[in-house]
């Protein structure tokens, strides 16, 4: 018998956590009256996900190094980090509280209207967990429960047995063989099979029924359209092959799961640079900054963001008692003009992600109006719409239910945003529509065809409804619009910090091809180490006999020796011993600000960052005297340059040119360039500024020389949303003419 080596180890006992994670809340934190969770008993772990092992890996691996930056790579200040104050609840001062009552009556152009979820919605107690019961599907059009609340629709404990299984097998054993199993269960309770109280103990165990709509024999036409009794019937079909040969042995593979799109009205957007914004869609944290302006903290973001989208109108969600300060602040952020600003005042907490729960798009729909003589006439027009997932979710370990996400979906219809209920489930950051680069070399009047890059964890979590990877794959595509489909690995976590893509026209540097700008952390890593090198020279924390020949290290790639020089003279120096932890000081982290809204303790979180990549990058000869967690995290990273380097390839092989960019994704530490988007004439950047404006600029040139000079580049500040894992793209919806 082998026995696992310490790193082996520290990474299996990652993996166990995360596979032992609970879906629901665990059963001594269950609520018994009151709130209620998204969750039928008995309680399930992320383990019955049916994860793929690679994901698992890749969540390990990030987990792993988040882990050992809490620990080796943190400040002791008293200050707040960025994600206490970004969670933190503002409290408006008596000053706000005067300027309140002193305000001018809101212009014209700007509105506040109130969320049309009723202070009586069941949503209000729910929480933020992965569900439990694997057909959840909030009711987003219709206030209240759909399909969505087993619990509420009287579930009884005769359904238990069905429960287990659903949530037990049917991300292993698919919905048919799954649906076999639970059939025979409900018969032997007392259920007959193929009746309407079929249905209802199906829903009750928490099983997915409204995706029977896409079970079809494999022999019926592609196009044939299903009735509202359809799932009632392949019930019926399904439990009479069950009855013949009992759930394991019946024969179903004369059906097939058939996905057809939501709305054949819905055009989803594509995001390559190919429109003008028309429309602007935004989420607010709060109504002012946390740390002041020039931070790049979601404020800032929409600030810039308005003054480079001059006369675009806006919808913003935020938390209704944010609102009043926000308009305190709105002469401060709001560029002079008659700009509509529509700010929908909602019951739960937002977060600043827009894009993850909604897809801009189009819908054509009819307008019906009298002809006269008592007649009408429809015509098809065009109207701005969104595709919302399943449920809007976070993380890929399990999706985790975010109920506000959900939430605030609801008072889109009323703004003018005709939604579209997805029962697939998906994050739109980890979504990218595009134009196909195939298709692209055709005539402009040929191209017809679009391409739907989707990361691997989106599938993983379709998966865990019953479909197979490659059913999940074809119905995201039907439901998007495109003609091909590939999956792409969750690198960092969302595929837009790991790419950006870019139709370039005819008379741009490259010529007319589908462009990729994809992260390069090398170009990267020199950069960051460069500017700390010149800053803490500058203020006298490196002394100019050891600056010097570091950034000689630093020019000749002499990591190994740069390594030994910035450990002794720079980090080992300014540790200091913290809560069971060794951590560095908060007066070495202020040498990492350039003033105010430039953040000593960030900055010097993407130094470290930058150095532990570097030192990932050689093969140290002290290596294998490290300690066993510090070895695991530098295997994670090298694994992560594998799948970055196997990303940008398998780009190349969809037909895209792909562009490295001076940019880096690591979660709450990275800095990254890639993150924007892209317009007609202008490329919306994010930047970090301060003491790294210098990487900011490299990128700027990168884009710059690849555009040409036709295209803008914009710089949009947003470090501290970086600091909590988005920036530009991640906080935007755009509706495109």
């Amino acid at each position: 018998m082998s026995t696992r080596s310490p790193i082996e180890a520290i990474h299996q006992e990652v993996l166990t956590n995360i596979l032992n994670q609970p879906l629901g809340l665990p059963v001594e934190h269950a609520p018994t009256s009151g709130a209620y969770v998204p969750q039928f008993p008995p309680p399930s772990t992320v383990a019955d996900l049916a994860l793929p092992p690679a994901l698992l890996t890749r969540i390990t691996d990030r987990i792993m190094r988040a882990a050992f930056q809490d620990q080796f790579r943190i400040v002791l200040s008293q200050d707040p980090t960025p994600s206490q104050a970004a969670s933190s609840t503002h409290t408006p001062s008596s000053a706000a509280s005067v300027s309140r009552a002193a305000r001018a009556p809101l212009p014209p152009n700007i509105k506040v209207v109130q969320s049309v979820v009723s202070s009586t919605d069941p949503i209000h107690s729910w929480r933020e967990v992965r569900p439990a019961c694997r057909g959840f599907r909030p009711g987003l059009l219709l206030s209240g429960a759909r399909v969505e609340d087993p619990q509420a629709q009287g579930a009884t404990e005769r359904e238990a047995a069905a429960a287990l299984w659903i949530n037990r097998r049917l991300a292993f054993d698919g919905l048919l063989r799954t649906l076999a199993h639970v059939l025979a269960l409900l018969e032997t309770h007392g259920v007959v099979p193929g009746t309407q109280g079929t249905i209802a103990a199906l829903t009750r165990a928490g099983f997915p029924v409204d995706l029977l709509d896409f079970i079809v024999p494999a022999a019926s036409p592609q196009h044939e359209s299903c009735g509202p009794d359809h799932a009632l019937s392949i019930i019926r079909q399904i439990a009479a092959l069950v009855m013949a040969s009992g759930p394991e042995r019946a024969d179903l593979s004369g059906y097939q799961f058939r996905f057809r799109c939501t709305s054949q009205h819905f055009v989803a957007a594509t995001d390559a640079g190919e429109h003008d914004a028309s429309r602007l869609r935004l989420q607010l944290t709060r109504g002012d900054h946390w740390m002041g302006p020039g931070s790049g903290d979601n404020l800032d973001l929409v600030h810039a963001l308005l003054h480079h989208l001059p006369g675009v109108p806006v919808l913003a969600s935020i938390q209704s008692h944010h609102i009043e300060i926000l308009l305190d602040n709105l002469p401060a952020w709001n560029p002079p003009g008659d700009r509509e600003i529509t700010l929908i005042a909602e019951p739960l907490p937002v977060s600043q992600w827009a894009r993850d729960n909604a897809w801009p798009g189009v819908a054509f729909l009819p307008d019906v109006h009298p002809v006269g003589h008592g007649q009408a006439a429809a015509q098809m027009r065009q109207h701005r719409a969104a595709l919302s997932p399943r449920f809007a979710s976070r993380g890929d370990d399990g999706s985790v239910f975010v109920p506000g996400e959900n939430a605030l979906l609801r008072s889109l219809p009323a703004s003018g945003i005709e939604l579209v209920h997805s029962p697939l489930m998906f994050q739109g950051g980890n979504i990218v529509l595009v134009p196909d680069p195939l298709d692209e070399v055709l005539p402009a009047q040929d191209r017809r065809s679009r391409l739907l890059l989707i990361g691997e964890a989106e599938i993983a979590r379709n998966v865990a409804l019953g479909l197979t990877p490659a059913e999940a794959a074809d119905a995201l595509r039907i439901e998007f619009g495109a003609q091909r489909a590939a999956i792409l690995p969750s690198v960092s976590y969302h595929l837009d910090y790991e790419l950006s893509i870019r139709v370039l026209s005819r008379d741009s540097p490259l010529g007319h091809h589908v462009v990729a700008f994809v992260n390069d952390s090398h170009a990267a890593v020199r950069i960051i180490i460069e500017c700390a090198l010149n800053v803490l020279e500058t203020r006298h924390i490196l002394p100019r006999s050891r600056a010097k020949p570091a950034r000689q290290m630093l020019r000749a790639a002499k990591w190994p020796e740069l390594i030994d020089l910035m450990q002794g003279t720079l980090l080992f120096p300014n540790l200091v011993k913290g809560n069971n932890a060794v951590v560095f000081s908060s007066s070495f982290a202020r040498h990492f600000s350039d003033g105010p809204g430039d953040n000593g303790v960030g900055n010097l979180y993407a130094f470290l960052l930058a150095f532990d990549l570097m030192t990932a990058w050689q093969e140290l000869p002290n290596e294998a005297g490290m300690m066993a967690f510090g070895q695991a995290v530098i295997q994670g990273i090298r694994r992560r340059d594998a799948d970055r380097a196997a990303l940008h390839q398998q780009l190349r092989d969809l037909g895209f040119v792909v562009v490295p960019v001076p940019s880096t994704a690591d979660a709450e530490r990275g800095i990254n360039s890639i993150n924007g988007v892209h317009l007609s004439d202008r490329y919306l950047m994010p930047t970090w500024g301060g003491m790294y404006g210098p990487l900011d600029d490299a990128a700027e040139a990168t884009f710059r020389q690849t555009l040409g000079p036709r295209i803008s580049i914009q710089k949009i500040p947003s470090a501290e949303s970086q600091r909590r894992s988005g920036a530009v793209h991640c906080s935007t919806g755009l509706w495109c003419d």
